[in-house]
């Protein structure tokens, strides 16, 4: 997603799926989802079912990492 903003909000709207499928590729996942979005049941929408993320790990541990990773550059 290395586009500007207004391109970046447009497929967002007009591909969402595919939008946030790819945007859900740079979080680390302990189980990868089984589909981006079940729309079965509106207005009840289920994002990534089946998919399994420890907060945690994603919002210190990766930025841990890479503030390490930049620092010894």
């Amino acid at each position: 997603m290395t586009t500007g903003y207004a391109e970046t909000y447009r497929r967002s709207l007009e591909r969402p799926e595919e939008f946030w499928a790819e945007a859900a590729e740079a979080i680390d996942w302990e189980r990868r989802w089984d589909q981006v979005l079940n729309a079965s049941r509106p207005p009840f929408y289920r994002w990534f079912p089946g998919g399994r993320l420890n907060t945690c790990w994603n919002a210190v541990d990766v930025m841990s990492r890479q503030d390490v990773a930049s620092r010894s550059r």
